[in-house]
């Protein structure tokens, strides 16, 4: 489910319990397709945080290494390595905050007035 079906679903305004089942189900298959569902599930008490990837450090390449100038050969290949799984999890942190943006914009459109 795309951003845009989501603004197609918002014609279903949650107006009490009798339509929750609806509106939750829209809700939800936005958050699943989105890989959110697990952080705003309320069905769920205790939900994961998101929480942006850490940076590698030289560290974790070289045991020891306090900075990028003692990292050579092998170890600064493994480094790379980290770094571009880093950049791969920050653009799906990043997406994954931009689903949240677009749901919480989606529930205050359509939570009607009691």
């Amino acid at each position: 489910m795309a951003a845009d079906d989501l603004e197609v679903s918002s014609r279903v305004i949650l107006k009490g319990f009798g339509n929750w089942d609806v509106w939750i189900s829209i809700i939800r298959k936005f958050a699943k397709t989105q890989d959110v569902w697990e952080h705003i599930d309320p069905g769920t008490a205790n939900k994961t945080a998101l929480t942006p990837p850490a940076e590698p450090t030289a560290s974790e390449a070289k045991a020891g290494a306090t900075n990028l100038n003692e990292l050579s050969g092998d170890d600064l290949r493994k480094y790379e390595i980290l770094q571009a799984r880093y950049r791969s999890q920050l653009h799906i942190h990043k997406d994954k905050k931009k689903a949240l943006v677009t749901l919480q914009e989606h529930i205050v459109k359509t939570v009607g007035s009691y």
